[in-house]
C-alpha cells in the first residue's frame, strides 16, 4: 500500500508543476491520450484492475466506501468551478444514453451493492 500512495503522491505533485511550468504541453499531452478513447479505457482499465487487487485485498469494503466517498467530494470541489461544462456533458450523457460509460456503471453498481451486504448481512 505504501508503494501505491508514493506513486499517488508523485502523479499528483507531477500533474500540478506540469499544469503549472507547462499548461500547453499538458493540454498536448491529454489530447493525445484522450484522442483514442478505446486505448485510454485499456490503459485506465488495466491500472483499475491491478490497484484494485491491491486495495480490495488489503482493505475491507466498508474503509474503502468511505475513502471513495472522501474521494467523489473531493473530485466535486474541484469540479464546481466547471459547471456550465458539465452541465453540457450531463446533457450530452443523458442525450446519447450511459452505455458508454456501462464498465465504470457496473462497477460503481457492483460496490455499492457490495458494501449494502457487508453493513447489513456481512
Amino acid at each position: 500500500m505504501k508503494i501505491l500512495a508514493v506513486i499517488f503522491a508523485l502523479a499528483i505533485l507531477a500533474k500540478i508543476a506540469f499544469i503549472i511550468i507547462s499548461p500547453r504541453r499538458y493540454e498536448e499531452f491529454t489530447e493525445k491520450l484522450l484522442k483514442n478513447p478505446q486505448q485510454a479505457m485499456l490503459i485506465y482499465s488495466i491500472l483499475t484492475i491491478v490497484v484494485g487487487l491491491v486495495v480490495f485485498l488489503r482493505l475491507n469494503i466498508i474503509d474503502i466506501a468511505g475513502v471513495m466517498l472522501f474521494t467523489s467530494l473531493l473530485i466535486g470541489i474541484g469540479l464546481l468551478p466547471y459547471t456550465n461544462s458539465i452541465i453540457k456533458l450531463r446533457e450530452e450523457a443523458l442525450t446519447q444514453g450511459l452505455g458508454k460509460a456501462w464498465l465504470s456503471l457496473l462497477i460503481w453498481v457492483g460496490i455499492a451493492v457490495w458494501v449494502l451486504y457487508a453493513v447489513f448481512w456481512g
